[in-house]
């Protein structure tokens, strides 16, 4: 396992529609793919709190961390670790994209079926199961 910097959150609503992000073409990576969103762990910041400034700056919504839930630690071929967490906003906030080409809600069998940034195809089987488990 490498060390983690990085984090990505996964917004899911009680229908578990799962918020999506298109990544820009002029990305460093994965250009026009569909992820999770995250963020690098700033020094000053664990990933909870990243996850935490990076949804409120990608999407204006508010969370606090008991809003969140860990699912994994997910290792990138390229030595990259990243804490996943799912995050379940109020009913009340709509997001409001700020960073990437598009956002979309989605259901889980769609997600399924695309071509993920950042190896995340590896995330979906614990996925799966919280979302079977906690919703």
């Amino acid at each position: 396992m490498n060390r983690v910097t990085a984090a990505t959150f996964i917004i899911v609503r009680p229908s578990k529609e799962i918020l999506m992000q298109l990544r820009d073409a002029d990305s460093k990576r994965y250009q026009n793919s569909w992820c999770f969103p995250g963020g690098t762990v700033e020094p000053d910041e664990d990933e909870i709190k990243t996850i935490i400034r990076e949804i409120k700056e990608e999407y204006e919504l508010d969370m606090d961390a008991e809003d969140c839930k860990e699912l994994m630690i997910h290792d990138l071929s390229y030595g990259v670790s990243a804490k996943v967490f799912v995050c379940t906003p109020d009913a009340d906030q709509n997001p409001v994209l700020h960073e990437g080409a598009d956002m979309k809600w989605m259901k889980l069998d769609e997600i399924k079926k695309l071509q993920l940034g950042f190896e995340q195809e590896k995330i979906i089987p614990k996925l799966e199961e919280f979302l079977r488990d906690n919703h």
